[in-house]
């Protein structure tokens, strides 16, 4: 279908792609110049049909497969794409402008992706860049941080990069939904103590019940805080 530069199966049912109401503009293409593409992340799989003079980006660049495959909260930069061969084969941004018939070798053959999600730490102290491709979001914060290959002892916590929050090391990496973190010892970080009062005259004299500790790295700001934790903190005393 030209408007949508989808391939329509022989056996497909129009109605399904398109509102009944709308004009559509079909082309008839040799069967030589498509092939079917699978992608895969984590659990999910996706099966097209494509062009093979369709250039690869335009694959990660599609916000229904980005949908049907749960990547809707991950930009399509942070996305690396694996030929599942013989031997797998990491496909770096330059193969992303090459035609997806290219790795083709018969045609119509089968053609397998598996998208991996690359995780980016910076290390704090000297602004180190550590890539970390993942199958599978489903991890720690604890194993994220085995997977640097960095002393645990000395580089203990990982920090959001968006609010500077040191991350617990027991939560799970796809329930965040962020990729880019920073490295950091213990001495690089301090605790908030955060108080919540509706009156702020009231702070002092109220028991500490509605206290909670949070680590952040040592630069963070208050907006930073206040960004975490998506409210009024009326009370902030680094300690």
């Amino acid at each position: 279908m030209r408007e949508k530069k989808i391939i329509i199966d022989e056996n497909q049912i129009l109605s399904s792609i398109t509102d009944q109401t709308e004009s559509i503009i079909i082309d008839i293409i040799d069967r030589n110049t498509w092939s079917k593409v699978i992608l895969t992340f984590e659990i999910n799989n996706q099966t097209i049909s494509v062009l093979t003079s369709m250039k690869i980006y335009s694959l990660l660049n599609n916000e229904n497969i980005l949908k049907q495959l749960n990547l809707t909260d991950v930009s399509s930069d942070d996305c690396i794409l694996v030929l599942r061969e013989a031997n797998e084969i990491i496909l770096t941004k330059d193969y992303h402008q090459k035609p997806i018939g290219n790795y083709s070798i018969v045609n119509n053959e089968l053609i397998h992706f598996q998208i991996s999600i690359s995780v980016q730490i910076t290390k704090y102290d000297n602004k180190e860049p550590i890539r970390i491709p993942l199958s599978n979001r489903n991890i720690t914060v604890e194993q994220l941080l085995n997977s640097t290959e960095k002393s645990i002892d000395v580089y203990k916590y990982l920090a959001t990069n968006d609010t500077k929050r040191i991350v617990n090391s027991n939560e799970i990496l796809s329930n965040l939904n962020k990729t880019k973190f920073i490295l950091v010892k213990e001495n690089e970080t301090c605790l908030a103590s955060i108080k919540k009062s509706n009156n702020l005259q009231q702070v002092n004299n109220r028991e500490e019940e509605n206290e909670k500790l949070q680590r952040f790295i040592i630069f963070a700001t208050i907006a930073d805080i206040i960004k975490e934790n998506q409210a009024d903190l009326l009370h902030i005393l680094c300690i």
